[in-house]
């Protein structure tokens, strides 16, 4: 998104647009792998309509909740509060890593460092609320 308004060309504005959605979209085959792979046996279609109906919603609901609070507070003040949600969602998850990172060197077990490693770093934290609504039907 940053380099938007350095090019005024036509052709270099598409490129950076395809380089954009080549990087945004590469996400999505591994956060369907995860889906396939931690979701219940025969409950795959419930996990991925889950995740599809959320998109639709957020795509829905998002421009119109921005647009409203662009309008009654001004455009620049959305940016500068989703940026600074942002950095604080990146501060705590830093914080909760060095915490991780802390109790994991005082503990001796390796078997109590392996359960951890499962719990909190493996396969996506970002999907794991959307698979729990499909794991707790089970």
């Amino acid at each position: 998104y940053a380099l938007f308004p350095i090019f005024e060309s036509f052709y270099l504005l598409c490129a950076v647009a395809f380089l954009l959605g080549m990087a945004l979209g590469s996400s999505q085959p591994n956060v369907m792998s995860l889906i396939h792979s931690e979701s219940p046996p025969g409950r795959t279609g419930e996990a991925l309509g889950l995740r599809t109906m959320l998109i639709n919603l957020c795509h829905t609901t998002l421009p119109i909740i921005f647009g409203g609070a662009g309008s009654v507070i001004g455009a620049g003040s959305v940016f500068y509060i989703v940026a600074s949600l942002f950095l604080l969602h990146v501060a705590k998850n830093n914080l909760r890593a060095v915490q991780l990172s802390e109790l994991s060197m005082s503990w001796s077990k390796s078997e109590e460092k392996q359960k951890l490693n499962k719990r909190e770093f493996d396969k996506g934290a970002i999907t794991r609320p959307l698979l729990f609504f499909v794991r707790a039907k089970v």
